[in-house]
């Protein structure tokens, strides 16, 4: 079957041809859904979006942030977000108590609370209860606070001189440092919810700040769409670095048009049909299979090298299509089972618990077959076509696995320093996933995000739903040793919930708060005060909710904290930021798995194809090493090992093995009419050169995401050359020594 369409290129061409164009017309109805949330698994938990807000953070220097300029700035953004449907915190819009006209003296005071009856008896409650601490009684309170409410300090679309008074006196103040007003008084905060960022940044961007005072947008939410837009801006040049670079190595590998032209247009042809066929089936492209396109090409291109590479052997022989006939019968078994390898690694991912990893697992290891396909009928059929024979691979590029077999003691030295070198770095290596780790130190989202961090009360946030009643005396009291024991936790910055804000009431009301709160039966009068603000009604639909800021702490140590204080003290913790790092723990393990099934199976596919275990057991070394080598890097560069990283172990496991089933195939070849020793060296000659070919594509294909400008993207590029390079030299080195030592 095979031979008769390989030897009918025209037909071959024709079909693949018209397929191309239904993929391409495909590809154009192609969706990208980028949102790094679609990685994780739907979860449930408490709190589910407390950190996923996005925070408008303006920061000034020395008292900038006290000009009337900044504090209409701050109010005019909050004031357009609201006209825009979303839901505003900040220091002009969350309610806060006030007084807004001065003294007034307690007759009017008093009629002020007789007119508001629920209000007035707390007051009046509070004041007459706790005499020791309302100097004067009402008399005196009102002289104090004169008009007291709870609501937003600007009721207008403009700050009058008064109320920028007013929100100065929070900003010196110490009830809201470390929330929304910056802990060193040099920024303010706006939290914003239920709109979208880039309805938030077109409002930013629309109201340019006043000179001395700077405006970012950070939080959660606001990391997670800069992913989204770095991810999205550069996939398609990085596919056409790719190109490049495969053009270049085939250019000097072969020096023949067609046998460079031909593993490139099967790339290309393959990258049409998968990403056509998603377009078809209405799947998306998402923060993984945007990976996808210079993948498919580099593997494409690098079966393409393997086919050229022995019609090249085969046509100083055979006339063309009897020469392509031929390589295509001798290259599938080889080039299939490296597929099937390929495959396998991608495949390890759909044990994994998140849709989208098990999505690339799919439509990676389908992908992979095509470009299969594709290599073994296009690329005879172009070649086929030429008259003109091409020249054969430089010999030069067998070299290394000459030199292995002619000094095998040295080549097994050279690779048992490179495996201690490895494993010694890899003793370096930290396991854990940080929210900022996509982020260079000196990108303007981690600086901005680690302003927040510093000044605001923590980056991450949990939420802690405990069964305390805040309006009873018992409820008071607890909560306020829950509080009081959260603030000590490792890792927690802030803590803010329902008593924080009757605590902000006293502090209006009392020149000595602490005193009157250490007394638990003010509860249920400062709790009637507080139900007049809708975020304290939040607060307490279900017990009392209790955010806890927290630093930029790996998703293990988040875990580890909300499990800790849900032992301890009884409550129930959920959040973003837990949910996240339960996802992502669970992801590591799906991987590890994963990764040990992936190399179970490589193995075993090694085994069959050569009908030898001893084969499949010779070429675990130059197979592993490369993976050490990883490790090393990554120990050694301070490089983390999270779901990202770990997905590299096993893509390039199925990759760098593709050199070891070549390998094996010659050497079986060759051993028919030959003693092992000899074999060895046939199989050297054959394979070798298109091995390094074929390994410098992959190093091109996946070198590219070097370039990406998003961090993950371009450190899974680099651990992949890393990967890829030390694959490479080990099959060279390594896998001929073994060939001729152990296999036999």
């Amino acid at each position: 079957m095979l031979a008769s369409l390989v030897a009918r290129p025209r037909l071959v061409l024709a079909a693949i041809a018209l397929l191309t164009l239904v993929g391409g017309l495909g590809a154009t109805r192609l969706e990208r859904r980028l949102d790094p949330r679609g990685i994780l698994p739907p979860s449930e938990g408490a709190g589910a979006s407390a950190d996923a807000r996005v925070v408008v953070l303006m920061r000034a220097s020395g008292d900038g942030i006290r000009t009337d300029a900044a504090l209409d700035h701050l109010h005019a953004i909050a004031r357009a977000l609201e006209a825009a449907g979303a839901k505003v915190d900040g220091l002009t819009r969350t309610p806060l108590p006030t007084s807004r006209r001065g003294a007034r003296g307690l007759a009017a005071l008093d009629a002020e609370l007789s007119a508001d009856e629920p209000r007035g008896e707390a007051v009046r409650a509070l004041v007459t209860g706790w005499p020791e601490h309302f100097p004067g009684g009402l008399a005196g309170l009102g002289e104090r606070v004169g008009e007291l409410e709870l609501a937003p300090l600007v009721a207008s679309d403009t700050p009058t001189t008064e109320e920028r008074e007013v929100l100065r006196g929070w900003i010196d103040g110490p009830s809201l440092r470390g929330g929304l007003v910056g802990a060193s008084g040099r920024s303010l905060m706006l939290v914003v919810d239920d709109i979208d960022f880039d309805a938030i940044e077109r409002v930013v961007v629309a109201l340019p700040p006043p000179p001395g005072v700077e405006v970012d947008l950070s939080g959660r939410g606001a990391l997670e769409a800069t992913i989204e837009r770095e991810v999205g801006a550069s996939p398609w040049f990085v596919f056409a670095l790719a190109a490049l670079g495969n053009l270049l190595v085939l250019f000097v590998g072969f020096r023949h048009a067609t046998s460079v032209m031909a593993p490139l247009a099967a790339g290309g042809v393959s990258v049409a049909l998968v990403m056509g066929a998603l377009g078809w089936l209405g799947v998306p492209l998402t923060l993984l299979t945007v990976l996808l396109p210079p993948l498919l090409l580099t593997i494409a291109v690098g079966d393409g090298v393997h086919l050229a590479s022995r019609f090249a052997e085969e046509r100083a022989h055979y006339p063309p299509r009897e020469a392509a006939v031929r390589a295509a019968r001798h290259t599938a078994g080889p080039c299939f089972a490296t597929s099937l390898t390929t495959a396998m690694g991608f495949g390890s991912f759909a044990l994994a618990d998140s849709p989208a990893l098990r999505e690339l697992a799919l439509v990676a290891a389908a992908g992979v077959f095509v470009a299969f396909g594709v290599a073994l009928l296009l690329v005879p059929a172009l070649l086929s076509l030429d008259r003109r024979a091409p020249p054969l691979p430089p010999r030069r590029l067998a070299l290394p696995a000459r030199f292995a077999l002619a000094r095998p003691g040295a080549a097994l030295a050279l690779a048992g320093a490179c495996a201690a070198l490895g494993t010694l770095g890899a003793g370096g290596l930290r396991v854990e996933t940080r929210l900022l780790d996509p982020f260079a130190t000196d990108h303007p989202a981690r600086q901005a995000a680690r302003w927040l961090e510093r000044e605001h009360g923590g980056l991450l946030r949990l939420v802690v739903e405990a069964p305390h009643d805040p309006a009873t005396p018992t409820g008071f009291a607890a909560l306020g040793a829950l509080e009081s024991a959260l603030r000590e936790a490792p890792g927690v910055v802030s803590v803010s919930g329902p008593r924080s804000l009757m605590t902000t009431i006293a502090a209006t009301l009392t020149p000595r708060p602490a005193a009157l709160l250490a007394d638990p039966e003010v509860a249920p009068a400062l709790a009637s005060l507080a139900a007049e603000s809708p975020t304290y009604r939040a607060l307490v639909e279900r017990g009392a909710r209790i955010e806890l800021g927290l630093r930029d702490l790996p998703a293990h140590e988040v875990e580890a904290l909300a499990a800790a204080l849900e032992a301890r003290h009884g409550v129930r913790v959920g959040g973003t930021s837990r949910q996240s790092a339960r996802a992502l723990d669970a992801i590591g393990r799906d991987l590890a798995r994963g990764f040990a099934l992936a190399l179970a199976l490589v193995m075993l596919v090694i085994a069959l194809t050569t009908r030898s275990l001893r084969a499949a057991l010779a070429s675990l070394p130059p197979n592993l090493l490369p993976l050490v080598m990883v490790a090393g890097w990554m120990g050694a560069r301070g490089i983390p090992l999270d779901a990202g990283t770990a997905m590299v172990f096993a893509i390039t496991l199925g990759l760098v093995v593709d050199g070891s089933l070549h390998f094996l195939a010659r050497y079986r070849e060759a051993r028919a009419a030959h003693d092992p020793g000899a074999a060895a060296e046939e199989a050297t000659r054959g394979a070798g050169r298109g091995v390094v070919l074929g390994g410098l594509t992959l190093l091109a294909g996946f070198g590219a995401l070097l370039a990406s400008p998003f961090g993950p993207m371009a450190t899974f590029g680099e651990l992949s050359v890393v990967a890829l390079s030390s694959g490479v030299l080990a099959e060279l080195v390594v896998m001929p020594t073994m060939l001729a030592r152990v296999v036999r």
